[in-house]
């Protein structure tokens, strides 16, 4: 939750919301929960709400100065 903490604080994102209850580490997700999850992330994409790598590796250089 820190990550996304600092793109709020950045400006990057105004909000966050869980598509789906994620697996955690050691445990399995549904084939369904993982095709919801990409069907969302193509419809953001196609949206235009992406960040190029370029875009990226300023933020996380951004964040390594503090």
């Amino acid at each position: 939750m820190q990550i996304i903490q600092s793109l709020k604080n950045l400006g990057i994102i105004e909000r966050y919301e869980s598509i789906e209850s994620l697996a955690r580490e050691g445990e399995s997700i549904s084939s369904e929960a993982l095709m919801s999850i990409l069907e969302y992330a193509q419809k953001e994409a196609a949206e235009g709400k992406v960040l190029s790598i370029e875009e990226v590796k300023k933020q996380i250089a951004l964040w390594t100065k503090n």
